[in-house]
């Protein structure tokens, strides 16, 4: 696509729509150009177009750059000087979206800090199934098949799913932000050039467009299609490894059609996961925001493990949930980790709210001669866990606050923590 005469050609931009196109490179290209006193004769290709018949003057610019990174930092902490440099940039459209305040070092490692944190956690809870085989084994039927995929379930649900986010997270500086798809900018390009009449003007445009597809500005939208696609696939798989661990591997006509049921979920939630089909997928958008698209077969098996889940749940933890109800924790043990947890979440409101309410849920629960439904507290973990996911992406990534994000994943992570709570519950009742 040629925006000028040829014989004024002297750079051209040239890049492949399915690479994206980096705008801070077309910008420093421009503005050498511009300083010289030239006129850009095109962007070619910046709408996915070569430039044939070019003179020797024209030429590539270098866009490969294999070892640039975003922030091009030496360290995996962030610090106020990376802002002050330019090392480290509040993403444009969080300044336009009027959050960007919410970006800043100490938000930004408190963020990425507690998302590596439930690794470590996931890992504890599997090697504590793993060493106190000799008491669980007994609960699965002194199955080591059964044994087996408790663990791998753990595993599963924190590296599979955990990995997933973390990398998605750190290509985009670990800010949420509102996302932005590089596939459309072939046609983006397009539609803006089309009513230009001079080169300044046109140039301008693709400026414009590209910069919605570079990572100092926006998020990545196929990116996070991606992304969330593993994540949610690796969740779900957990889920259904759980409930065949706890219900039983079907053996025969004896066995129930609750655990047909789920030892069948596992192939399909593989399949599903990694064959597809992955269209349709879901389309919904939230304060202005769309929300992460998954496909509509892949949320489908999720919604079947996790129900499938309540009563495998229930039949591994409901007699250790039932024998230790009702809670014996002292008042201020108890009333400092509410206290705790709420500061995490919403500072010192948060503690204050988090100590009274936890002295009442403990005062009532000690009082009042009931024992809630044993199916709803067994299934508490992976409600938190799944309740985190939803705050992450009803609200972090819709808001894009980073302070939700923190609070998406201190919910998150607690759910891994009553995980292990209720394992050291089978161990030592």
């Amino acid at each position: 696509m040629s925006l000028a005469p040829k014989p004024t050609c002297r750079w051209i931009i040239r890049t492949r729509p399915a690479h994206g196109v980096a705008a801070s490179h077309l910008q420093r290209a421009a503005t050498r150009q511009r300083n010289r006193g030239a006129r850009w004769a095109g962007v070619a290709g910046a709408a996915g177009q070569g430039a044939p018949g070019r003179d020797e003057s024209c030429k590539d610019y270098d866009m490969a750059a294999p070892g640039l990174a975003n922030p091009n930092a030496p360290w995996g902490f962030f610090t106020a000087n990376e802002f002050d440099d330019g090392t480290m940039r509040v993403k444009k459209s969080l300044t336009d979206l009027g959050t960007g305040g919410s970006v800043t070092a100490f938000s930004l490692n408190c963020i990425k800090a507690i998302h590596w944190l439930s690794f470590p956690l996931g890992f504890w809870v599997a090697g504590f199934i793993v060493v106190h085989a000799d008491k669980i084994l007994p609960l699965v039927g002194n199955d080591p098949v059964r044994h087996y995929l408790l663990v791998l379930s753990v595993l599963t649900q924190v590296f599979g799913g955990g990995i997933t986010g973390n990398m998605m997270h750190e290509y985009e500086s670990w800010q949420v932000a509102p996302f932005r798809n590089p596939l459309t900018l072939q046609g983006a390009v397009d539609d803006a050039v089309a009513g230009c009449k001079t080169a300044d003007e046109r140039l301008d445009c693709v400026l414009k467009r590209a910069g919605n597809v570079y990572v100092g500005s926006y998020n990545n939208a196929w990116l996070r299609a991606v992304a969330y696609r593993f994540l949610f696939f690796f969740q779900s798989l957990a889920i259904a490894l759980s409930s065949v661990g706890a219900l039983g591997l079907p053996t025969g006509a004896t066995s129930s059609w609750l655990q047909w049921l789920a030892a069948g979920m596992v192939p399909v939630t593989v399949f599903v996961g990694l064959i597809g089909p992955f269209k349709p997928v879901t389309q919904a958008s939230l304060f202005g925001q769309p929300l992460g698209p998954l496909p509509v077969v892949l949320l489908g098996s999720l919604v079947v493990n996790f129900f499938i889940g309540i009563p495998a749940a229930t039949q591994l933890f409901g007699a250790s949930l039932a024998a230790a109800w009702p809670p014996t924790a002292p008042l201020p043990v108890l009333a400092a980790g509410a206290a705790a947890l709420g500061g995490l979440l919403f500072a010192w409101r948060g503690a204050l709210v988090g100590a009274a309410g936890g002295a009442l849920l403990l005062g009532a629960a000690q009082a009042l001669p009931w024992t809630p439904p044993l199916w709803l507290l067994s299934i508490l973990p992976i409600a938190t866990i799944a309740g985190g996911g939803l705050v992450e992406g009803f609200i972090a990534e819709t808001t894009c606050d980073q302070w939700w994000h923190w609070r998406a994943f201190v919910i998150l992570t607690l759910g891994f923590g009553m995980l292990g709570l209720y394992y050291w519950h089978l161990v030592f009742p």
